[in-house]
């Protein structure tokens, strides 16, 4: 009856000593790989350990453990980590470019980038960021980025018409290029217009529109 009642001992001490071994071999892949292991590995071991890990911080296992389980929380999922670099490479590009990647592009990487773009950026989408989407809103779409290019040359070439004539082009000019010029300056004005493209324009631009706006019209300075 002894023997056998050390017999169990030594079982369950073998068993305990094997758990510790494997909570290690979890912890020293994690803070080597900077997340958890993975079932869809293609690595044998790697999918091993995800089971065990998967065992031993689920509740409804018997050999849960609650304090493995807060420390595992400290490290990403292989889901959540290639979620992260995506949202780095995106944020990345935004940077270098200075606008978000577009759908319509030519390379396949940045039309990539776009896709995921919309997904964490809608909220209709599981996973759909909030953070992440005010970051990205802080960057000008690719249409976006064509309008304000368009729109410095528009400024340039009404800074040039009101240094020449000391006044607003006309809407009543039979020339076409100062007709041009009014509804480029009317669309300038135009609340709705501005309020869409505000946060994208610079304080440079805005103060260059005030600028232009400020000379007199055609009839006041027939008045004057």
């Amino acid at each position: 009856m002894e023997t056998q009642n050390l017999e169990f001992k030594f079982n369950e001490k073998s068993t305990l000593t094997k758990v510790i071994q494997s909570k290690e071999e979890i912890a020293t892949f994690c803070v080597k790989h900077g997340r958890r292991p993975s079932v869809h590995s293609k690595t044998k071991k790697e999918r091993e350990l995800a089971i065990k890990l998967t065992n031993y911080t689920s509740p409804n296992h018997l050999c849960f453990d609650s304090v493995f389980t807060e420390l595992m929380n400290n490290f990403p999922t292989t889901l959540e980590t290639k979620v992260i670099q995506s949202k780095e490479e995106i944020a990345t590009f935004c940077v270098n470019n200075g606008r978000r990647p577009s759908f319509h592009s030519k390379i396949k990487k940045e039309r990539g980038l776009a896709i995921k773009l919309r997904n964490y950026t809608s909220p209709n989408y599981p996973c759909f960021d909030s953070v992440f989407t005010e970051l990205m809103n802080i960057f000008p779409t690719t249409l976006e980025t064509k309008t304000l290019n368009k729109l410095d040359k528009r400024i340039k070439e009404l800074e040039d018409f009101v240094e020449k004539h000391k006044r607003k082009p006309s809407k009543s000019s039979s020339n076409s290029k100062e007709l041009r010029l009014y509804r480029s300056l009317n669309l300038l004005g135009n609340a709705k217009w501005l309020k869409k493209r505000s946060k994208f324009m610079t304080r440079e631009q805005k103060i260059k529109i005030a600028r232009i706006r400020s000379f007199p019209t055609l009839k006041t300075t027939y008045l004057g």
